[in-house]
């Protein structure tokens, strides 16, 4: 076993003027349909009592708006739950960066047994080609992304799930 130490604040991905972000999620990606829900509808009965399924198709908000409640707890020791951060930097990631490419593949695996019961969940695995649309979204992202690069993304982390790798890739490349 290998651990090591790193300053989150120095975390980053150097995307500097990058204009292709590629987005590799090696493991399946347990991302919540309600991590977008808008801040003011979070504590509804409405909200609570809809299904949590997992994201199948990941846009930019997702993956932003999950990238950025793991800094928060992690980095600023701010409870996500209660700040509307996530939404907003997820809503502003969806209108400022696209997909140029996308191959995506559902997996459905098995998450615990108890028992004669096995509970299975939908993931997704697969890689994404992201375009920024906008350089000033790049100093909103870079460090986030590079956390999660670091730790994952979404749910159960701790026992395999959303491992994902991010990296700028040059214009010729993508």
């Amino acid at each position: 076993m290998e651990a090591t130490l790193e300053n989150v604040n120095a975390m980053t991905l150097d995307l500097g003027q990058t204009r292709f972000l590629e987005v590799r999620l090696h493991t399946p990606t347990l991302l919540s349909t309600k991590l977008m829900t808008p801040p003011h509808l979070r504590p509804s009965k409405l909200v609570e009592r809809i299904e949590d399924l997992h994201r199948l198709a990941v846009t930019p908000a997702y993956i932003c708006s999950a990238a950025t409640t793991l800094w928060l707890a992690l980095a600023k020791d701010i409870n996500p739950a209660q700040s509307p951060t996530p939404y907003h930097v997820g809503r502003a990631c969806d209108i400022t960066i696209g997909e140029v490419d996308v191959q995506l593949k559902p997996e459905t695996v098995t998450y615990d047994r108890e028992g004669e019961k096995t509970k299975r969940v939908r993931g997704v695995t697969g890689h994404i080609l992201y375009k920024i649309l906008t350089p000033r979204i790049t100093q909103v992202i870079d460090k986030t992304l590079a956390l999660t690069t670091k730790l994952g993304i979404g749910r159960s982390r701790s026992i395999g799930f959303g491992e994902i790798e991010v990296k700028p890739k040059p214009p010729k490349e993508a």
